[in-house]
């Protein structure tokens, strides 16, 4: 009974110590893994040694406070968070639910920042003494997955899957430069990338600087160089084009309709001078008569029609 007793305490040592980590950037928010009913009681403290460490939040019943110190920086909403995290809070944090209690390390660290187009060779720095320490290996990781680890023994190096193509510095552990390249970047490699030194899988300490963070800049095509269609699918381009035919036959037509009225306008518009019916019968008449009376005068000179 005594051996299952302490047995049940060693576990519950363990347990606590070794609850989690979390680890973030300078500025970046924080999320602490609190895994505690939402009607229930859970409690944030930050260890500091003593008996009644400071209360960081409490959420009681749904409802969330902070403790002195973080109200400026906690996130109500989710309560377990600081909305800006300061390279201070790096520490040990305990989080207590119900009769559980567990330890987490919050780790937050500084980062050189980068900056590429996409296409152009990448370099991250990180740079760790390992002459005298009691290291096995320095890893790479992204969103907490490996994306290289290399043995400070054998030297042997191990790609994580999807990252392969990049390696470290040709200097490595001679000159303590584990800097991370690649020939061409992506925009999937955008990110945040940490280096660490680890003991049996266990994180011993930071490179330095511990993260890097990468911005890949989509490049643009050059204007000069002909594109290909971006937008519309190739019913959607036909139909484009359909539309064109049927819009300029349409207009060719109306131009030749007004055309025609004008002609018909300007034609019956014009006067006609021809000298009607009745003047040149009564001409023919009145020169029958004159010439059987034998006058020569002409129609005008006995008042006959004006031409």
């Amino acid at each position: 009974m005594i051996l299952i007793l302490q047995f049940a305490m060693l576990f519950g040592m363990i347990h606590r110590v070794y609850g989690g980590s979390v680890r973030g950037i300078v500025g970046d928010p924080v999320q602490f893994p609190v895994n505690c009913p939402m009607n229930g009681r859970a409690e944030l403290y930050r260890e500091d040694g003593t008996v009644n460490p400071p209360l960081v939040a409490a959420r009681r019943d749904g409802v969330c406070t902070s403790g002195d110190g973080f109200t400026d920086r906690l996130d109500l909403k989710s309560c377990f968070s600081f909305t800006r995290s300061l390279y201070t809070d790096t520490g040990l944090y305990e989080i207590r639910c119900g009769g559980r209690r567990e330890h987490i390390q919050l780790d937050v660290v500084v980062a050189s920042e980068s900056s590429v187009s996409e296409g152009e060779q990448v370099t991250l720095r990180c740079y760790y003494k390992t002459a005298g320490g009691q290291v096995e290996a320095l890893r790479w990781e992204k969103n907490g997955v490996t994306v290289l680890e290399v043995n400070l023994s054998t030297g042997e190096i191990t790609n994580g899957t999807g990252f392969e193509g990049k390696r470290l510095s040709p200097a490595g552990a001679t000159e303590g430069d584990f800097s991370l390249t690649w020939d061409q970047a992506q925009l999937q490699d955008e990110g945040d990338y940490f280096c660490s030194v680890r003991s049996k899988g266990v994180r011993m300490g930071w490179g330095d600087p511990a993260a890097a963070r990468l911005k890949v800049i989509k490049k643009h095509l050059d204007p000069t160089t002909p594109r290909p269609p971006q937008n519309g699918t190739t019913g959607e381009r036909m139909e484009t084009w359909t539309t064109v035919i049927i819009t300029a036959a349409v207009t060719s037509v109306l131009w030749a309709l007004l055309c025609l009225f004008l002609v018909w306008w300007l034609k019956f518009r014009t006067p006609d001078v021809s000298p009607g019916p009745d003047v040149g019968r009564q001409l023919r008449e009145y020169e029958m008569v004159h010439l059987t009376n034998g006058n020569p005068a002409g129609p005008q000179a006995n008042g006959g029609p004006h031409v």
